[in-house]
Formats: structure tokens, C-alpha cells, sequence
């Protein structure tokens, strides 16, 4: 009786998480290309203030303005990505959790169904920006080293140009 239980509860779980993996692969679908636009955005006005902030260096409310303005997108740009990172974890952690539990103990029926859901989790869940690269800490990461490069690149520019 109890592993009559074990095994409903179990398959339960599994058609769960199958929901889970389509609505995640319909936010995925959804939200790639806002991510995009919003993550081309954050590149150029993260560039754009900071170099205003550069320009304003002889007005206090101009720096606190500019400058507020630029950290406002750096923390947008890190909240957008701290729940593609949890949902790329969690989707990891199911392969991981089952496999660290006593999988051995479980009943028959059970255990045939362990490989499935170790064959799932390898293939996490994850989210796109714009279908090009992964969204995860490392991505948001990538982009502001690369809105610092052309931060730089522009006030390199802007040196030049008053010599």
C-alpha cells in the first residue's frame, strides 16, 4: 500500500515538473527578445550616463544624477538576471537531489523511472536573450565589462578630441 503511495506521489511530482519545463519554455519564448532590447538598452545608456557623469565632473548634482542614473541600470541589469540564474540552479538541483537520495530503497516501479528524470535534468531550464546566449550571472557579468569597455572607449575618444 505505502509503495502503491510512493510511486502515485512520485509520478506526481513528474508530471509537476513537466509543467514546470513548459511554462519555463514558454517565458523563454516570451521573453528573449524583451531581453534583448532590454539588455541593448541597459549597454548603451550604462556607456552613455557614465560618460555624462565623466563630462559633469564640475557639478555636484550633474554627478549625483548621471551617476545614480547609471547604477539604477547595473542593479536592473542584475535583478533581471539573478532569476534566470535561479531558475538555471533549481532546474539543476532536481538531477542532483535525486540522485543524492536513496533512489536504491525506492520501489520497483520507482526506480525505473530515475534514470528518466536524471535524463531530464540534464538538459536544465534556462532562459535566452534573444536566443543568442544564456541568461545567467555570467552573462550580466559579460555585459557590463562591455559597457565599461565602451565607457572607456568613449572617454579614451573624448581625451583625443580636446588635445
Amino acid at each position: 500500500m505505502e509503495k502503491e503511495y510512493f510511486y502515485k506521489d512520485l509520478c506526481y511530482s513528474i508530471n509537476y515538473h513537466n509543467y514546470a519545463i513548459r511554462y519555463a519554455s514558454a517565458l523563454e519564448g516570451l521573453y528573449s527578445p524583451f531581453l534583448l532590447f532590454t539588455y541593448g538598452c541597459n549597454l548603451i545608456l550604462i556607456s552613455i550616463t557614465l560618460m555624462q557623469t565623466l563630462n559633469s565632473l564640475d557639478n555636484i548634482a550633474y554627478i549625483f544624477k548621471y551617476g545614480a542614473f547609471a547604477v539604477g541600470n547595473i542593479f536592473h541589469a542584475y535583478i533581471l538576471g539573478v532569476p534566470a540564474q535561479n531558475l538555471i540552479n533549481q532546474s539543476k538541483d532536481v538531477g542532483f537531489n535525486i540522485y543524492e537520495s536513496n533512489w536504491y530503497e525506492f520501489p520497483i516501479e520507482a526506480r525505473k523511472l530515475v534514470p528518466m528524470i536524471l535524463l531530464q535534468s540534464c538538459r536544465p531550464c534556462k532562459l535566452s536573450i534573444g536566443k543568442m546566449a544564456t541568461m545567467n550571472m555570467e552573462s550580466v557579468s559579460k555585459i557590463l565589462k562591455m559597457a565599461l569597455s565602451y565607457f572607456t572607449m568613449l572617454s579614451s575618444i573624448r581625451q583625443t578630441s580636446r588635445t
